[in-house]
């Protein structure tokens, strides 16, 4: 089904528009889930450590210590951002892979992995 729209008073839009297109161009424009940003983030070999789907994690707002900016950086000390935790990943000797995200959502601040 095509929708058309009137469009008056623009040199620049045709008279006639598809408003298919508008509703496409509109759902391209949405925020991937949190989780996404984060499994998009990682290299093919962390990829492959995920065993199910990347929708099968935890994600928390923390606020960043000491002991976390040491190594995601000190600049960002104090600042609260998102930790993505994918289930299923951890080992013997390490805990959950772990992917920060900045409070943009779109931001990755760094990866690491949960202490056991």
């Amino acid at each position: 089904m095509h929708l058309k729209k009137e469009v008056e008073g623009s040199d620049s839009v045709p008279a006639h528009f598809d408003m298919g297109v508008l509703v496409l161009l509109s759902a391209c424009q949405r925020q991937l889930p949190i989780e996404m940003v984060a499994f998009n983030s990682l290299s093919q070999e962390k990829a492959d450590q995920i065993p199910v789907t990347p929708k099968d994690s935890e994600v928390w707002e923390v606020k960043v210590d000491k002991a976390l900016g040491k190594h995601i950086g000190e600049e960002w000390i104090g600042q609260s951002i998102y930790k993505v935790a994918f289930n299923h990943t951890e080992n013997g000797s390490i805990g959950r892979l772990v992917v920060y995200i900045g409070r943009d959502q779109k931001t990755v601040i760094g990866t690491g992995y949960e202490k056991k």
